[in-house]
């Protein structure tokens, strides 16, 4: 199977990594500058922290998309906002997923981490259908990965986001060093 990882940041990255897991799967990854030179001298570093591991993965890149390219599954690792005005595809072709992973990119390797990574994925205003779902799946097979299908995907987001921002709040308010976290700011989040 053909596919593009359009985004070569932290979450495009450890999605690169898993996807490359299945032999069967050609992955390309759109990335630009220095990071581009990176990946093509040196492959994808990724540093496992939970893991106490460091995995190097081959893989092709661009850094434009021609008009003419083609590919089976192509995963927009950017936020919603940045890729939703330029979509062309009608909005049964397009399915929306959150990774349960994070991390940062150093100079010269991604620090990933995770703890059992997958995706919840749904459709962007519809149920995937039985074909979308097999493609994904299939693009998946032989990896350590685990997907979620969900219907509504809009009501998930939703769900998640009420638990998500009071830590990502918590990261800014310690200029992203939680360990600076103190226990009353802490029980606020979990609150």
């Amino acid at each position: 199977m053909r596919i593009l990882v359009y985004g070569a940041g932290v979450q495009g990255c450890e999605l690169a990594h898993r996807l490359l897991q299945n032999k069967k799967n050609v992955v390309t990854m759109l990335a630009r500058g220095e990071w581009k030179e990176r990946l093509d001298q040196r492959g994808l570093v990724i540093r496992h922290w939970a893991q106490c591991r460091t995995t190097v993965d081959r893989v092709a890149t661009i850094d434009t998309l021609a008009p003419d390219d083609c590919y089976d599954l192509v995963f927009v690792t950017m936020q919603a906002g940045q890729v939703m005005q330029a979509m062309q595809r009608p909005a049964d072709k397009i399915a929306f997923g959150f990774q349960s992973s994070g991390g940062h990119r150093d100079v010269d390797k991604v620090v990933s981490a995770h703890v059992g990574v997958g995706m919840t994925i749904g459709g962007a205003t519809a149920p995937l259908s039985g074909v979308f779902r097999y493609r994904v799946k299939t693009a998946f097979e032989g990896a350590k990965y685990k997907l979620t299908f969900v219907s509504d995907m809009d009501g998930w987001l939703k769900c998640h986001l009420a638990l998500i921002l009071p830590a990502c709040y918590l990261c800014y308010a310690c200029s992203g060093d939680l360990s600076k976290a103190t226990k009353e700011q802490r029980d606020l989040v979990l609150d």
